[in-house]
């Protein structure tokens, strides 16, 4: 637990807020869009005590590597090669499952064992997915995929320096546009972007 980073993160069901995730702990923030005067609603603590549905698994044990929300207060989180689907609110929980047991249509791809990132679209149920150098796009509802398994690069070309993507300011260190992580994260090892695809910017998070 020396290293606290962020691992993953999910809206919340409740205007301007989200959770953070870093190993096996989280924290949960109020923002507002391009400012920087967040403030913590509640402080950093153990997974399994503010998701009890997960206690005792992998996802609150060692971490959640990725996340996002679906509806309302509902989230798909995974962990290593697991998945579960949540809704946080009643703390009610549908797994674990593999990942390929979960998503059919990622079985025998590279998204399989793990999955690094992901966030949902502005475009129906559909999630991005991302893992290594590769990307998807696929329906949860459907679980089908929208599209085929691309580089990173060549469907955010913003991030190699044309789509309707844009950088939303600059990339800068996380602490600098979330300072009330302050003492929660190291001072370094990781950097924030935005990407703004269409009319909804997105944060996302790098190591160093």
């Amino acid at each position: 637990m020396s290293n606290p980073y962020i691992n993953a993160a999910f809206r919340s069901s409740r205007e301007n807020q989200v959770y953070f995730f870093m190993e096996n702990k989280y924290v949960r923030l109020h923002y507002i869009p391009g400012r920087s005067d967040e403030k913590i609603l509640t402080d950093l603590r153990l997974i399994s005590s503010g998701f009890p549905s997960l206690s005792g698994m992998p996802f609150a044990e060692h971490g959640i590597d990725c996340s996002f929300d679906t509806e309302a207060s509902e989230a798909y989180v995974f962990s290593d090669n697991l998945c579960v689907y949540i809704d946080y609110a009643p703390g009610t929980i549908n797994g674990p499952y593999t990942i390929s047991e979960m998503f059919p249509a990622l079985n025998n791809t590279v998204f399989e064992n793990g999955i690094d990132s992901g966030f949902r679209s502005t475009t129906g149920k559909q999630i991005y997915l991302f893992k290594g150098t590769k990307y998807a796009r696929i329906s949860y509802d459907s679980k089908q995929f929208v599209g085929s398994i691309r580089k990173i690069t060549e469907g955010f070309r913003v991030l190699r320096g044309a789509t309707d993507d844009t950088f939303v300011g600059y990339i800068k260190p996380i602490l600098e546009g979330w300072p009330s992580l302050r003492g929660l994260i190291p001072e370094r090892k990781r950097i924030e972007f935005t990407v703004k695809m269409r009319s909804t910017p997105k944060y996302g998070f790098l190591g160093e």
